[in-house]
């Protein structure tokens, strides 16, 4: 049988307006009429195209905010980011790369301290490992010791029934988090959402 053509539209509406504080706030809307004989699956499909156009955008311009003005918001918002179509640790482990090049405030974060990305990177990994706790202050972290303290955080997450317990457990043994998430108010909320990724995903997540 011939294909009978569909008769369609879209209509898409993008307004960007000051929220104060130097910072914006963008609205989008769309509305699809994709007509009668289009079946569900195929408008939830168009559906979730946009919803990840969005998703992207939204990416673009979180990316562009410097380290100085990140609020608690903004760490949740950084994790959502490196948790995006990251379903395995390997995902996870490229996308922190991809995103330290491109995102602002994580680029400045890593040149202040060079070990940061390291520590990151073992924390995303998800690995069981022993727990061994790094008392070093914030300023004398070496790189080893930063992987130390990113391998402790599965550790930490598996002795606690919520993240965020298991969060503040990781933070308590690792002198240079608590110092870091004193400093930095965005850095734990950041933390907490990566963790319930990283649990989402780990074989040993099922609780």
């Amino acid at each position: 049988d011939r294909l009978s053509p569909v008769k369609s539209s879209e209509s898409v509406a993008i307004r960007i307006r000051s929220s104060g504080g130097g910072r914006a706030k963008l609205d989008f809307a769309c509305v699809l009429e994709l007509g009668k004989t289009v079946s569900h699956n195929t408008s939830v499909t168009f559906i979730e195209r946009r919803l990840e156009e969005m998703v992207e955008i939204s990416i673009y311009f979180q990316r562009l905010v410097p380290l100085e003005v990140l609020k608690v918001e903004d760490g949740r918002a950084l994790a959502h980011d490196l948790l995006w179509k990251s379903d395995f640790s390997k995902q996870r482990v490229e996308r922190l790369k991809e995103a330290v090049e491109n995102n602002r405030a994580l680029r400045e974060l890593c040149q202040r301290h060079s070990w940061m990305k390291a520590m990151l990177s073992a924390a995303l990994k998800g690995s069981l490992s022993k727990n061994r706790a790094v008392r070093t202050k914030l300023v004398c972290v070496s790189e080893k010791e930063a992987i130390q303290i990113g391998k402790n955080l599965v550790p930490s997450l598996m002795t606690e029934q919520l993240a965020s317990a298991g969060v503040n457990e990781w933070k308590i043994q690792n002198r240079a988090v608590k110092e870091l998430m004193e400093k930095q108010i965005w850095f734990e909320p950041m933390i907490v959402v990566l963790s319930r990724g990283i649990v989402k995903t780990a074989a040993w997540g099922l609780m």
